[in-house]
């Protein structure tokens, strides 16, 4: 009896790993049909690009990644040397004697070690040539500067305007020259040669110079240097424009004193004007206070104005004179007029004996309660913007 040889389908041994990949090999794949074949291509066509996106991820997560270690790198240091610089060591080690100075170099920046750089190399020929034209360049700069009058007066001014004034003698065709050129720098002047310029400007004591003048004080930068002198000579017409601007209660009292110190009369009025509005009232106040102007004349006719606004305004500045001769003026008009209330307005402002017996008199006169009541009210009104009819 021949024994049969086995066939591979026969076997019944448990199958492994190497086998099942060698029958794989054997086997037969059938072809794919065209339909297969192009649902394959188009799978494969919607696959790879999201593979090519999730590597492009990577590849840009990985760059950011490097960048942001590299700049940690640098910066950690530096801030550790900062430190080592800046605060003192609370605990030095035992070992280190106290003789040995503990230092740190820090690096500061790329200008310093190029800076370095330079100094420890000789100059080449072109660094020399450079330096020599910047050199020459500054001289002529001075030579130009020393020879031009402007800038002659201008570094005078800002080293000092006292002597500056003191010593300005140009004649007319040098101011008319000196004036074309400010006229032309100053718009694009700033800081001490502004203000320099406004103060040149100020000095050429010229009629043309109002309107530049006027443009300066409207800024509040140049507004005190060019202020005396347009307050001096501006007409009463350009001061009405100029109370127009919004000035601080401090450039209120400046302007009023400047204008209070005008010979004119009709300049001083103004401070009557500024009593009749309420937001220049205080102002007045007290530049009358200080300059017992208005003159006393021309306030008590206008206590005697027809309009109320005007004989209170003019009440309120007569009680701020610390006068005698005008308190025993006003103790004449209050008991002439009784029932007029203004005269006792400018009465109730006085601190002086005189005005305080006659108020005491007439408080304990039920005839003249209502009176001096109406007064009172009006003058405790004159410390709140009340508005009294009356505009600058």
């Amino acid at each position: 009896m021949t024994a049969e040889r086995p066939t591979p389908g026969d076997d019944t041994s448990p199958a492994t790993s190497d086998s099942l990949d060698e029958l794989l090999r054997q086997a037969e794949w059938p072809e794919a049909t065209p339909l297969q074949a192009a649902r394959l291509e188009q799978h494969w066509n919607r696959v790879r690009p999201r593979q090519r996106n999730r590597w492009a991820m990577r590849a840009a997560a990985f760059a950011a990644a490097a960048l942001i270690g590299i700049a940690c790198w640098q910066t950690v240091p530096r801030q550790a040397d900062d430190l080592a610089l800046n605060e003192p060591l609370q605990h030095d080690p035992p070992s280190l004697p106290q003789s040995v100075p503990r230092t740190l170099e820090t690096p500061r920046g790329e200008e310093d070690r190029s800076e370095r750089t330079r100094q420890s190399r000789p100059a080449t020929a072109v660094e020399i040539a450079l330096s020599r034209a910047a050199i020459i360049q500054a001289e002529r700069e001075r030579e130009r500067l020393a020879a031009d009058p402007l800038e002659q007066w201008v570094a005078m001014i800002i080293d000092d305007s006292q002597v500056a004034i003191v010593e300005f003698n140009e004649p007319v065709e040098s101011r008319q020259e000196l004036l074309g050129r400010l006229l032309t720098e100053l718009p694009r002047s700033q800081g001490q040669r502004r203000l320099a310029m406004a103060q040149l400007l100020t000095m050429l004591d010229l009629t043309d110079t109002t309107p530049a003048l006027m443009a300066l004080w409207s800024e509040p930068f140049t507004r005190g240097v060019v202020e005396p002198q347009l307050v001096e000579r501006a007409d009463v017409q350009t001061l009405l424009e100029m109370s127009r601007a919004p000035l601080t209660f401090d450039e209120q009292v400046r302007f009023l004193s400047q204008i209070a110190e005008r010979p004119d009369l009709e300049a001083q009025r103004l401070l009557l004007l500024a009593a009749m509005n309420s937001r220049y009232r205080q102002a007045a106040l007290v530049v009358t206070r200080e300059t017992h102007l208005p003159p006393a004349d021309m306030l008590f006719e206008a206590l005697a104005n027809e309009r109320t606004e005007v004989r209170f305004a003019a009440a309120l500045l007569l009680g701020e004179i610390d006068d005698p001769d005008i308190t025993d003026r006003l103790i004449e008009i209050a008991r002439q007029h009784p029932r007029q209330s203004e005269p006792w307005v400018a009465l109730l402002r006085k601190r002086d004996a005189a005005s305080r017996e006659l108020i005491a008199e007439v408080r304990s006169d039920p005839k003249m309660y209502a009176t001096l009541l109406n007064a009172e009210l009006a003058r405790q009104s004159s410390l709140s913007s009340v508005q009294w009819g009356a505009t600058l």
